[in-house]
């Protein structure tokens, strides 16, 4: 029998800690993930799709775990080191996961005169840096990044929002509807049927096809939400000691708990520079957010009485029922 060949990167990977952080689009992870990467020893976060695609063709089964298992790992490494030497670091301005948009710009712009290599790697090695991954849907659908990152995963954190918030943004900020060539986006798509529709609507696709875009946004939310439930309710013991959920309304009202808790998980303590970003970011994000007009159960009900059917109304009122519950529960 001829023997099975697989990737692997077994005793090779460099030493890292990592945070997980994930959640709906909209849901505030940038907001949680600037303020992780003043911890001291954590990098600025990566926001890095190659994770989501591995762990949409793994939960798609085009993917073998172990050799998966090894492209993540060798790109978490490559990740690090690539920071560690200034490579392929995001200095847009005017892009929210740049260190420029988050008080680091020189801690990256001094690292561009550092001699690589070795250098790097020593410093990795010594100092076990905090490496924060951005990732969007995939707690809920898979467990595949906890099962990979075992060994070096020290927290994942869920962000999780009043759902109808969430729906309302989906729907009015056009991230469900129609895109095409002149209206491209990065998503995972899956054929089925002829049309192209989201990676993640593969098991109700037949629903989400006759769907209107006020109805598919309806949906994507609230299964989301059902899978995410399901699946941290499903974690052992161990496994819940890793993960966090992390309500982002509560989290601006109160956030030290949350941070003290994260702060124990990484084994860290803050200086004054983390402290001070840290009550500024919270600070301004609460001008900004409660501002905004903050949709809840009563008000999208109100908004969108003409658009909502019997069936959806129904949807959206067990939506209400179970996150309230988990909301209860775990807060």
């Amino acid at each position: 029998m001829k023997q099975k060949t697989f990737l692997s990167r077994k005793n090779l990977t460099l030493r890292k800690r990592l945070v997980l952080v994930d959640g709906f689009s909209g849901s505030g992870k940038s907001l949680i993930c600037s303020i992780l990467s003043h911890l001291p020893d954590a990098e600025q976060w990566q926001m890095d799709y190659f994770y989501e695609k591995i762990s949409v063709l793994n939960y798609l089964h085009k993917l073998q775990f172990k050799s998966a298992k090894a492209l993540c790992e060798v790109m978490s490494d490559e990740n690090i080191y690539n920071l560690f030497i200034g490579r392929n670091v995001n200095f847009r301005a005017s892009d929210i996961s740049s260190p420029l948009r988050n008080e680091l710009k020189e801690k990256y712009l001094t690292r561009l005169k550092k001699p690589d290599k070795v250098t790097a790697i020593r410093e990795i090695l010594k100092t076990n840096p905090i490496l924060i991954l951005h990732i969007h849907y995939i707690f809920g659908y898979s467990k595949f990044l906890i099962d990979v990152f075992w060994d070096n995963l020290k927290l994942y954190l869920i962000v999780l929002r009043n759902p109808f918030y969430l729906i309302d943004y989906w729907y009015s900020t056009y991230l469900s509807p129609k895109r095409d060539k002149k209206n491209p986006d990065f998503f995972q798509y899956i054929l089925i049927k002829k049309k192209l529709i989201p990676w993640y609507t593969r098991e109700y696709s037949n629903v989400y096809l006759k769907a209107n875009d006020f109805e598919k946004s309806i949906m994507v939310v609230t299964e989301l939400y059902k899978r995410i439930i399901k699946m941290f309710n499903k974690l052992n013991a161990q496994e819940k000691k890793r993960v966090k959920v992390i309500f982002f309304e509560e989290f601006l009202k109160s956030p030290q708990n949350d941070v003290d808790l994260i702060k124990k998980k990484l084994n860290v303590k803050t200086d004054k520079k983390f402290n001070d970003f840290y009550k500024k970011t919270i600070k301004r994000s609460k001008k900004t957010n409660f501002k905004n007009n903050q949709i809840n159960f009563e008000s999208f009900q109100k908004k969108y009485s003409k658009d909502l059917t019997p069936k959806y109304k129904k949807i959206i009122m067990k939506m209400d029922k179970l996150y309230t519950k988990f909301y209860k529960e775990n807060i």
